[in-house]
């Protein structure tokens, strides 16, 4: 079978793990300058590897039990390094910390950038219920590297277990441009299963996490330009699924988020945090019985701007859809949500945000009221509710409710001066103060017409 055969053959399961085909040593042999089959030869790459080099870790009936704490591969270009399996033929991780070893995988670039890198079929892990000491024992850890791919890597078990940024994490990119990730998966992360920090110019399909804690995926720290596609969480204790999240002085910008899907317990399915911009979610969905307390997708604010959520649904989960404050250009279309554990979708916060749209979306059965928003000049359109609670020129399906006659400058008055924006999205305001209701609608002058 040759390379690229053997890479395409993996596949999803409907668990989420992933299945496929180990290369056997005649493969290896093929592509590999030379083969590794001891812990002494993988411990002591860091001295003994060269430029366009392919190095090939063959498949052992154990795990190789790793020791050295400082396995890092520096300065090095063309790269590649292909492991034979995943696993060990009793099908544990291919590389595994050793008991009390204290230790996590290998580590590219950490004091001298590394350039044109690949890993395929990692496997790393790290043994959480016997190490007794450290941080942050990632199962592999790339810096300052540029035209990376890690394909069909797995973790489990990291150390230490459960702790937010001090826990172990599996897969970690930090200061790189070019990224390329295919098919990650991971076990019991001390933290969380891929995380890009200052990231630029990356493509990720495929990651697939199990009883984490804190996100699945983080997008962070000035990475930009780039997508994360397929992406599946079951109990996920405390963070989002996916999530993007930058600096005042590091915006996360120009990102694509597709096809999420959240089972089990988990905080949110998606999250824009403060300074994200130009960030795109479409296709989010979170099972029935998940997210209780949580959130399905929460636009945080705190400079969160030009924002769009297309395509989701959430059936009885908690706060499916939250838009907070200092959020703007936020477009939210093309959903629903069905008997949700609070309020279906809330725009709120005392919030400075502008331009809040949402359209074509389906809210009905909530325990709260199906749409709420205490935000100036909101426009649902196109939508479906039983309940919603509006506030200042909100339009609602091309309405707007007030109680005075627009420019009347009355008490209750809130279109008068904005007749523009009333003709620009063909507002019909409606007047309760009159019995019955009165209706007008703006010209193109700026002047209110009564029409009803």
């Amino acid at each position: 079978m040759g390379l690229f055969r053997f890479l395409n053959q993996w596949r999803e399961k409907q668990d989420g793990t992933l299945e496929g085909p180990a290369l056997n040593t005649d493969e290896i042999t093929n592509v590999a300058d030379r083969i590794l089959d001891s812990v002494a030869e993988i411990e002591s790459l860091p001295e003994d590897v060269s430029d366009g080099e392919t190095v090939a870790i063959g498949r052992p009936d154990t795990p190789y039990q790793l020791t050295r704490s400082d396995l890092n591969i520096d300065g090095v270009s063309g790269l590649t390094l292909l492991f034979q399996s995943r696993f060990a033929t009793n099908g544990d991780p291919i590389l595994q910390a050793a008991d009390g070893a204290n230790v996590g995988g290998f580590v590219f670039g950490q004091n001298t950038a590394v350039n044109d890198l690949t890993v395929r079929n990692y496997g790393f892990d790290g043994n959480a219920a016997n190490q007794t000491s450290g941080t942050e024992l990632e199962a592999v850890e790339i810096q300052s590297a540029s035209d990376v791919d890690l394909i069909n890597a797995y973790a489990s078990n990291l150390y230490p277990q459960n702790e937010h940024n001090s826990g172990g994490s599996a897969f970690v990119f930090s200061e790189c441009d070019d990224v390329s990730v295919r098919r990650v998966k991971c076990d019991n992360p001390g933290d969380r299963t891929l995380e890009l920090f200052s990231v630029v110019d990356f493509d990720v399909k495929g990651v697939f996490g199990t009883e984490g804690y804190d996100r699945t995926v983080t997008v962070a720290n000035g990475s930009k330009h780039g997508s994360v596609e397929t992406v599946r969480s079951t109990g996920n204790a405390d963070g989002s699924v996916v999530a993007t999240q930058g600096t005042s002085s590091a915006y996360c910008e120009d990102v694509t988020i597709r096809d999420v899907k959240a089972r089990g317990p988990h905080a949110r399915a998606a999250k824009a945090e403060q300074y994200s911009q130009n960030v795109r979610f479409y296709d989010i969905t979170s099972e029935p019985s998940s997210g209780q307390g949580g959130f399905g997708v929460n636009f945080k604010g705190g400079v969160v701007r030009d924002v769009l959520l297309d395509d989701f649904q959430f059936t009885g989960i908690g706060a499916p859809v939250t838009v907070r404050k200092d959020s703007d250009r936020v477009k939210i279309s093309n959903g629903e949500i069905r008997d949700a554990n609070d309020a279906g979708m809330v725009i709120f916060g005392n919030t400075t945000g502008t331009e809040i749209e949402v359209r074509n979306v389906l809210a009905t059965g909530s325990s709260g009221v199906d749409f709420k928003t205490d935000t100036k000049d909101v426009i649902f359109d196109g939508v479906t509710y039983d309940t919603i609670e509006t506030a200042v020129r909100t339009i609602v399906n091309g309405k707007s409710t007030q109680s005075a006659a627009p420019g009347s400058g009355a008490a209750g008055d809130y279109w008068g001066g904005h007749s523009a924006t009333a003709y620009q999205h063909n507002v019909t305001i409606v007047d309760t103060s009159t019995s019955p209701s009165s209706y007008y609608k703006a010209d193109e002058g700026g002047n209110w017409v009564q029409i009803g």
